[in-house]
């Protein structure tokens, strides 16, 4: 098949316990999952162009991210489908897109190799496959905590981190 790789086209994160302050107010280019507690959640979104392959058909997608983790812990993040309408500079907890339903999952550690998300069943595949149908410019991932140690996630690469940032890999047939 002929496969298609790319970094995404924009990233943020929403911090609860400073719902109006968009992420790169925080960082200037890393994106952060984590959950110290019920009011201290961070949601990172991101997304990528996907406007040359509209109206194909994905065989396997491959969704990765490169961080980092303390020493010792370990936390579940979930991969869920969301809206595209965001833009870094402007991403906020309270305006941040819904979070769908979970379409692949990975666990974090300490060392900052790339980690590849392993999809829910056919999940992964099917939401690309519906925006690509759709003929969407962008499809759009927020990045959640699921279990483990919320408390001890220490960066995430972004868009502006170049080689270090989200990446998307679609196969088609």
């Amino acid at each position: 098949g002929i496969a298609a790789a790319g970094y995404a086209s924009d990233d943020g994160f929403a911090t609860q316990d400073q719902p109006d302050t968009p992420g790169s107010d925080l960082h200037g280019s890393n994106i952060f999952v984590s959950r110290a507690s019920d009011e201290t959640e961070q949601i990172a979104y991101v997304k990528f162009n996907i406007s040359a392959f509209a109206g194909r058909t994905v065989e396997s997608v491959k969704f990765s991210t490169r961080s980092d983790m303390n020493d010792g812990t370990s936390m579940t993040v979930g991969l869920h489908k969301t809206g595209a309408g965001f833009t870094r500079a402007e991403l906020t907890w309270n305006n941040r897109p819904s979070v769908g339903a979970e379409v692949a999952t990975v666990v974090l550690e300490k060392g900052s190799e790339r980690r590849y998300y392993v999809s829910t069943g056919n999940a992964l595949v099917a939401y690309v496959n519906e925006k690509l149908q759709a003929g969407a410019e962008e499809i759009a991932f927020a990045l959640k905590y699921k279990d483990g140690d919320g408390d001890d996630f220490k960066w995430m690469g972004g868009k502006g981190d170049a080689t270090w940032g989200p990446m998307l890999e679609m196969e088609f047939g």
